[in-house]
């Protein structure tokens, strides 16, 4: 059975440029097995967003400084929430979905093709000149939950959701004018509720899965024709799939959180179009928390944590470096989503802050800038 997180380790997709592929073996890494510290990491808090309960966890953006953030307003239940961040300002809106339900993912193609999606509902959200619209994808009266959204080209989306009633997978299509539904072979299944789905393309679109009758971490993807496995090395097999991150048919990255005793190191995982393949060598003291995306320059920024604090990790060049995640009022967020915005090396996080079992204190939006 899958193991499900608390909400304050649940990773989230993130929104990505393309990065330049990795040799098809592992790949060794230099430099100490402490991650140093970056000499300019260049992270800063902009805005705290939301009051007490506000929990975000989704990120798109196409441009520094603006960026749709979703989540869920915690209260006697669950709401799911979006906020628009622009000029320093952010506006929330609550979409369809009711209660008991929050926002899971969040993806933007362009300013003019964004959808989101709703953890706990059969809701697909797209975003129109009028606002917020929804789509129901229910089969039925069947419980359908959304394991993401990805927002392709000029106007099209793809929708994966498994039917909890019939334990059935679907990928739901949108070509920019009705949408189609097709049955897949694999459920879209991670160690979370987020995360869990990302592509570049209507040829190029991901998850993450278990497989087997000891289930062991997977992934699939859709190359224009069909849906096809692609296995994950042995060694990760008692390992726990976080958050994929897809940047073109040949060059994807997997986290994974590790399942069983250790010292605490990143488990990231590279595929070249052929096979995955692990990144070894000698790895900083940090997990991996789930959130990664590219730098824009050929590496990946991704969240982790210390087993003390949290940080942000920079990997690029078979080297890794860390900084330390910006406080709010000495109070630290949980970053739970990372961004790149497009053309780039900015990069946006966001996350809750002082997030436990006593509730929060908001949700704040991080930026960096070489």
């Amino acid at each position: 059975m899958t193991r499900r997180l608390p909400v304050s380790s649940v990773p989230v997709a993130c929104a990505a440029a393309s990065v330049a592929a990795l040799a098809a073996a592992a790949i060794p890494l230099a430099g100490p097995a402490q991650a140093r510290p970056a000499a300019r990491h260049g992270w800063r808090l902009i805005k705290v967003i939301g009051s007490k309960d506000v929990v975000l966890r989704a990120i798109a953006t196409r441009s520094a400084g603006t960026a749709w953030l979703g989540g869920m307003r915690i209260a006697k239940f669950e709401t799911p929430v979006l906020y628009h961040l622009a000029a320093g300002r952010a506006r929330m809106t609550v979409p369809a979905g009711g209660n008991g339900v929050g926002v899971n993912s969040v993806s933007a193609s362009s300013a003019r093709n964004t959808w989101a999606s709703d953890l706990g509902a059969p809701y697909v959200l797209q975003l129109t000149s009028h606002g917020w619209s929804a789509r129901s994808v229910a089969i039925g009266k069947d419980d359908v939950q959304i394991a993401g959204v990805v927002a392709t080209g000029r106007s099209s989306a793809w929708a994966l959701a498994r039917d909890i009633d019939t334990s059935r997978s679907y990928a739901f299509r949108y070509n920019g004018r009705s949408w189609s539904r097709q049955r897949i072979a694999y459920a879209p299944d991670a160690d979370s509720q987020v995360g869990v789905v990302s592509g570049t393309s209507d040829r190029d679109i991901w998850s993450l899965t278990f497989t087997g009758k000891t289930p062991v971490p997977a992934a699939f993807r859709y190359d224009g024709r069909r849906w096809l496995l692609t296995r994950f090395p042995a060694s990760v097999a008692r390992d726990e799939p976080l958050q994929i991150l897809a940047e073109s048919p040949s060059d994807a990255w997997a986290t994974l959180a590790r399942g069983g005793p250790g010292t605490p190191s990143p488990v990231l995982l590279h595929w070249n179009g052929r096979h995955w393949s692990r990144v070894s060598g000698r790895l900083p003291q940090d997990a991996l928390l789930g959130a990664l995306c590219s730098d824009g320059h050929g590496g990946l920024w991704l969240a982790a944590a210390d087993g003390r604090t949290e940080v942000l990790l920079h990997f690029s060049g078979g080297r890794w470096s860390s900084a330390r995640v910006p406080t709010s009022g000495g109070r630290l967020p949980d970053v739970m989503a990372l961004a790149l915005v497009p053309g780039t090396r900015t990069v946006l996080g966001t996350g809750p802050i002082a997030y436990g079992p006593g509730g929060d204190d908001g949700s704040a939006v991080l930026e960096y800038t070489p």
